[in-house]
């Protein structure tokens, strides 16, 4: 093999060998991988309700699977047993589907048998019987011989992925700045590169959240509205009220056969990545340079609040709202002080923060609504009035693009939501001054809120070159003064020195206001602008020499960032051991309706998967799939309407048959669904059916036309450029040989 022909196809040979390394590594880990549970029984007293003794041996929360168990005992006389799923219906309106069963003779010391699961269960209790009681269970164990899970084989994937990126854009100028913020941003993920998953405040919804639109897909609703892992089942408008367009990614994988630890735990990783991206394109843009744009996407990755937001707190949603607000910024300069005619800038990064996080995009729109009202005079002065006209272009098409999910959404949130109709003080939930600069290694959960001490001494510094060197341009002074005006002002609004009592003591001003919910979230946007403020400063530091101070400031910053990181590991309990762990169920109180939502997270567990019905009323046939739900009534005295128990949580998205008859239903004092069988009806049967509305659908035709349109717009001018680049090249060739 000559030289000439390994350097001819040299990428091609380095991405074979990280993808062999990789799959090498993936090899090895996945070698002694098996995940198991053992334990005691928790109590050995005997049930003796039921007309035969019975003593729960366990009762486990698993995954899709197949296992085999081991019970170590000692049976005296013939006893039986049964592994039940206390999660479903049996079909008889009772909890419990029978899984395996079994009858054990005596003086046998073991008993031991393999099951498999198709649905995943928080409570699968194996249960022995015995009318003497002669059993006495020492210890037990599952252990998964078959799991459905593809974590490495998808893991390969994505690592050839990014092996391809890296080795197509190598010699590309500037990559080694874009490379280097990619880098950080991984190397922030490393908490999760583990076993398991340690465990963060709203952990437990989003993790839900993904595998809810994941169900919601496979059972063939796009977009998803309603969620049926929350609530016992009793489903949540979750999706509605709560934007998740980018976790139909990790979903995506999940439904692949990734695990919903990994899909979580990849989902973080690409916020980090993205935050490194997205910041990078957009720094760099702002402060027109490279290398201050790679400084300032590594201060605005390492703030310590940053961090909290995704790990100590597992508020995702935010933090992916915290990727788009650079891009957000450069949007807002250039349709207001730059190149107009990128407004499309605005949509995309409008549209990303709406799909991130709903509070986000109220505060975002009070600093756009200040940026107009301090240009807008200005503009029409300057005869500069296209840009208005771009800017309502821009207004347009992102209401458009985005109807899909805003007309669900005030509809449904004008239901008088108590988000929006509590009184809580935020003045009294604000960090403290040390809190807002220092990141406190001792704190957890518990406020520890803080931007860092570098960003701080960063500003210090550009102060000084601002207004005592007098040492920028008029664009970074310009630059420079919008975000110390907002940086202050966010910094001041975090601080119990703000006058929130007084704005909230209007109901107006409370509605809006209160629906924040905690103050220091105004730190997510003085990070962004007193990173770029530091950033300046920096430039200041090398155009003199100052490098050693220069880096002083980064290493601060790396330090906060670390002090965060190493609070969350050592702290942070696990929540999910293993990636075959099922996810635990998330009985989720209704939040928007917190008042019942309490009441009805104990209620939905009591009542379960089955519908309550008076004791002469039987049930049968009894199936439930996700948003669809039938039975059959057989009723014992029909001389009076019955009310049946169903359930659902009573939105208003259900439609309901009975005996092929469309009929109203109801709600209790909890909202649950109710049904009522009118009088002389001894039998019949029942289906209850998730629909979705059609203003929701009108809405979702509306935004698929606008996107593509967009998108042939987008094809057709790209089609037009290569056109005219091909007419200027031959034009050329002609000048250059009239002879043709």
């Amino acid at each position: 093999m000559n030289r000439e022909f390994l350097m001819k196809y040299k990428k091609l040979f380095v991405f074979a060998g990280l993808v062999l390394l990789t799959a090498l590594f993936l090899f090895l880990s996945e070698k002694n991988h098996q995940y198991s549970l053992s334990g005691t029984p928790s109590s050995q007293e005997w049930d003796l309700s039921q007309e035969t003794p019975e003593l729960t041996v366990f009762s486990s929360c698993l995954d899709v699977g197949s296992y085999t168990c081991t019970v170590s005992l000692s049976a005296a006389d013939t006893f039986e047993w049964k592994l039940l799923d206390m999660d479903h219906n049996n079909g008889n309106n009772e909890l419990g589907v029978e899984i395996a069963s079994g009858t054990v003779s005596p003086g046998s010391d073991c008993l031991d048998f393999p099951f498999s699961l198709t649905e995943k269960t928080d409570h699968l209790d194996l249960i022995v019987s015995s009318q003497n009681q002669s059993v006495t269970v020492s210890q037990w164990s599952v252990t998964c011989t078959d799991s459905p899970h593809t974590d490495s084989i998808l893991f390969l994937l994505l690592a050839a992925a990014f092996f391809a990126f890296l080795i197509y854009n190598w010699e590309t100028p500037g990559f080694g700045y874009r490379l280097a913020a990619i880098v950080v941003g991984i190397l922030l993920t490393a908490p999760f590169f583990t076993g398991s998953l340690l465990r963060g405040g709203d952990m437990r919804f989003h993790v839900n959240r993904i595998v809810g639109i994941a169900d919601g897909l496979a059972n063939g609703q796009f977009p998803v509205r309603m969620d049926y892992t929350l609530n016992n089942g009793y489903g949540f408008v979750n999706s509605i009220l709560y934007p998740d367009l980018f976790l139909y990614l990790p979903a995506a994988l999940y439904l692949l056969g990734l695990s919903a630890m990994n899909a979580y735990k990849l989902f973080v990783l690409l916020i980090n990545v993205a935050a490194a991206c997205v910041g990078y394109y957009s720094f760099r843009r702002i402060l027109r340079d490279d290398r201050l744009g790679l400084i300032c996407t590594i201060l605005y990755l390492l703030v310590p609040y940053r961090l909290v937001n995704l790990y100590t707190r597992a508020a995702v949603s935010e933090a992916l709202a915290n990727v788009f607000f650079p891009l957000l910024f450069l949007a807002v300069y250039e349709l207001f002080f730059g190149d107009m005619k990128k407004w499309y800038l605005s949509v995309i990064a409008a549209t990303c923060i709406l799909h991130s996080h709903i509070l986000s995009v109220e505060i975002c729109l009070f600093f756009v609504l200040c940026i107009v009202l301090v240009r807008i005079v200005p503009i029409i002065r300057n005869g500069e009035s296209l840009r208005i006209l771009y800017a309502l272009r821009a207004l347009a098409v992102f209401l458009l693009v985005n109807l899909w999910f805003i007309v669900p959404f005030f509809t449904e949130f004008g239901e008088n939501y108590f988000i929006l109709t509590r009184r809580v003080d935020l003045s009294e939930d604000t960090p403290s001054l040390w809190q807002l600069l220092f990141s406190d290694s001792d704190a957890y959960y518990s406020k520890t809120i803080s931007l860092g001490f570098a960003v701080l001494a960063g500003v210090l510094i550009y102060l000084y070159y601002r207004y005592y060197k007098k040492d920028y341009d008029a664009r970074d002074r310009k630059t420079g003064l919008y975000c110390l005006v907002f940086g202050v002002f966010s910094c001041y609004a975090v601080t119990e020195y703000f006058p929130w009592t007084l704005i909230q003591s209007t109901d107006f001003g409370n509605k809006y206001v209160a629906a924040m919910q905690f103050p220091w979230r105004m730190l997510g946007y003085a990070s962004l602008f007193l990173c770029i403020l530091a950033t300046l400063g920096i430039k200041k530091l090398w155009e003199h020499k100052k490098t050693v101070v220069a880096a002083g400031i980064l290493l601060l910053s790396v330090h906060s960032a670390l002090t965060c990181l190493d609070t969350f590991v050592t702290k942070a309990e696990v929540y999910m051991a293993d990636r075959d762990s099922a996810v635990p169920g998330c009985n989720y109180a209704d939040y928007y309706r917190y008042e019942v939502g309490q009441a009805l997270e104990t209620i939905t567990q009591e009542r379960g998967d089955r519908i309550l019905a008076p004791d002469f009323v039987s049930i049968s046939e009894y199936e439930k799939t996700w948003g669809r739900l039938t039975f059959r009534f057989t009723s014992r005295d029909a001389s009076a309407p019955v009310t049946l128990q169903c359930p659902y949580y009573a939105y208003g998205y259900y439609r309901v048959w009975l005996n092929g008859e469309e009929v109203s239903y109801g709600k209790d004092e909890w909202d649950l669904m109710t049904l009522t069988i009118p009088a002389g009806l001894a039998e019949g049967a029942v289906e209850i059916r998730y629909t979705s509305r059609k203003l929701f659908l009108v809405g979702d035709f509306i935004s698929l036309l606008t996107f593509l349109g967009i998108l042939a717009f987008f094809l057709y001018t790209s089609l037009e450029k290569k056109r005219r680049k091909k007419r200027r090249m031959r034009k050329k060739a002609r000048r250059r040989n009239p002879a043709q």
